[in-house]
């Protein structure tokens, strides 16, 4: 009877926990509770690999607030894709199928001797940065710490072993102390090479004196440390070190090869691991560029700790992480028109010269699924009426004698506090509108739908994300020409634009705490563009704009995720997921 008892109860405890594991996200992100993981990535920081000729980030600050494409700020960015915090997919260094491996010059074909006679043959794959599952992108994360390492390695022999080896003691000492690693967890990693990131020319003892053999190297896995994981069932590791490879060039080339050729994917030049807990009890969300056929991404990488973290793990576990996120290509609609346009340029390949693909992408801050920040039209303190083109004067006039003087504002892309962007998500059904407005002409979404969404679902509270879902993006948002639809054909006047928010529904959200409004359309400028922007904005919002595939998206009990380059400026592309309960 008592057995029965203890196994009824039991049974009654693993229901509830699994209950809870995935009841409805409903509690608001709070300060600190969001960990930035992520390098600073700047034209005057190391964070692009100092060899092989891989291009440095540029930045082009080519329309400031008193501009001539329009009263606000943008600039575009011009970036490796190994550049800072970043990730490589499988195609980094592992090439597509059919690939000769006669092609690689004699060095690399001896260390693919080496290599196939210790591990088996290096295999091929078809998975460029756009093609990595996002269930993939988060977990559990456990950090490793392996600072012990540091100084262990004797200055004559940089040349032949470049930093420590991190090996499978290491990681069995952190099982030993935390528990065993599981499969889904995203092993870290941390050695505080972090703490070398430094402005230029004190940074270059980040990569690009150990590289010179100027200095020790950083801690990198041996490949068997990362089969050891692979086995596990870890497909995600990361290091706060400048590459998962060491220096020595061998080394760097099967260590890359073990776990991308398994469908691993590697998280590189992470940042204060330090402040987040070691044993797994972090929720961690990787946020790459979406970027076509590339080799990897620059990104945000983010924990969550406090409540929300433990039902984050359990649904990514789960696999219930849904992408929101337009694919940015020179085929398709995610540029502004009179913006630069993107530009993906391939520089490095498999074969005689290289082990590896790489490329650079050129990109303005306002492409595809991206975020404005409060300064991408809130000009900064001292800046007046006066000093907008004169054609511009007249919005911000208009706009001073409806909602106040205009307002001021220093918040720029790095500046903005990651909690704004997380939080419970609300979907707010719209629609298209078709027909309303007529072509060259938008839509207008009042606050009586944002009125409606609360009479049946209650009220919005502060920390919640509001999503506007019209369908937009998914309905039009194709490759060229039919592409055209989306963006050109509604600013040339030939077509009916996208559902738009009206300043009074912006307003209307600002009063209710809200932080993050989110909407499946390429803008959330209307008909009242300007005042939509600066009411929001100034008021220390953030928009994240053109996200995609919301159809299947609850009304609520979802989570928002959204994270971008930790770059300076006026916004920057972006990664948006929905985790569901």
């Amino acid at each position: 009877m008592r057995k029965r008892l203890i196994l009824t109860l039991l049974t009654i405890f693993i229901l509830m926990s699994a209950v809870v594991s995935f009841a409805d996200f409903n509690t608001p992100v709070k300060k600190g509770e969001v960990i930035d993981l992520s390098l600073f990535i700047g034209d005057n920081y190391p964070g692009w690999w100092p060899a092989n000729n891989h291009v440095p980030k540029i930045t082009s600050n080519y329309n400031p607030h008193s501009g001539y494409v329009g009263p606000y700020w943008t600039q575009t960015h011009i970036f490796d894709s190994h550049t800072a915090t970043h990730y490589d997919s499988p195609q980094h260094f592992i090439p597509t199928p059919g690939f000769d491996n006669n092609t690689y010059g004699d060095f690399v074909k001896g260390v693919l001797k080496e290599y196939e006679s210790k591990y088996g043959p290096r295999p091929t794959s078809s998975t460029s940065n756009d093609k990595v599952p996002v269930s993939q992108m988060v977990g559990a994360l456990k950090v490793v710490d392996v600072t012990h390492l540091l100084g262990t390695v004797p200055k004559d022999k940089w040349a032949t072993l470049g930093g420590p080896d991190i090996t499978i003691d290491d990681v069995k000492k952190h099982e030993a102390k935390y528990g065993p690693i599981q499969a889904g967890d995203v092993v870290a990693f941390m050695s505080k090479w972090d703490k070398k990131y430094l402005p230029l020319p004190a940074g270059s003892a980040y990569a690009s004196e150990p590289l010179n053999l100027k200095s020790e190297g950083w801690p990198t896995p041996t490949p068997e440390t990362v089969i050891y994981l692979e086995e596990k069932g870890v497909h995600f590791i990361g290091t706060d070190g400048a590459s998962m490879g060491d220096v020595t060039g061998k080394k760097a080339i099967m260590t890359h090869w073990a776990g991308l050729g398994r469908e691993m994917i590697y998280l590189e030049c992470m940042a204060n691991l330090d402040k987040v807990p070691a044993d797994g009890s972090a929720f961690l969300a990787w946020l790459p560029l979406k970027i076509e056929g590339a080799s990897g991404a620059i990104g945000r990488a983010i924990a969550i700790v406090g409540p929300n973290a433990k039902p984050l793990i359990a649904s990514a576990k789960a696999g219930k992480v849904v992408d929101l996120t337009t694919l940015l290509s020179p085929n398709y609609p995610c540029s502004w028109p009179g913006h630069f346009p993107i530009k993906v340029v391939q520089t490095h390949i498999w074969g005689p010269d290289f082990p590896y693909k790489s490329e650079f992408t050129i990109l303005d801050e306002h492409t595809g699924t991206h975020h404005d920040t409060p300064m991408h039209f809130v000009t900064p303190p001292g800046f007046k009426v006066t000093d907008y083109q004169s054609g511009a004067q007249g919005f911000a006039k208009a706009y001073e004698k409806k909602w106040g003087p205009i307002p001021h504002s220093t918040m720029s892309n790095e500046k903005v506090p990651l909690e704004f962007f997380q939080g419970p998500l609300k979907v707010v059904d719209v629609g298209l509108m078709e027909g309303t407005a007529g072509p060259g002409h938008k839509p207008s979404i009042k606050v009586d739908v944002i009125k409606a969404f609360e009479a049946k679902y209650g009220p919005l509270k502060a920390g919640d994300v509001v999503l506007l879902r019209t369908g937009y993006d998914d309905k039009y948002y194709k490759p060229f020409p039919e592409g055209n639809r989306c963006v050109p054909d509604v600013q040339n006047g030939i077509a009916e634009g996208w559902p738009a928010p009206s300043a009074e529904l912006v307003d209307y959200l600002v009063k209710k705490g809200v932080k993050n409004m989110v909407a499946d359309i390429p803008s959330m400028g209307g008909e009242d563009w300007y005042d939509a922007h600066v009411v929001g904005l100034g008021k220390e919002m953030v928009y994240v704009e053109m996200v995609t595939n919301t159809g299947d998206l609850p009304n609520t009990g979802a989570f928002f995720i959204y994270g971008a380059p930790k770059t300076y400026g006026s916004g920057q592309s972006g990664r948006a997921f929905a985790i569901l309960p």
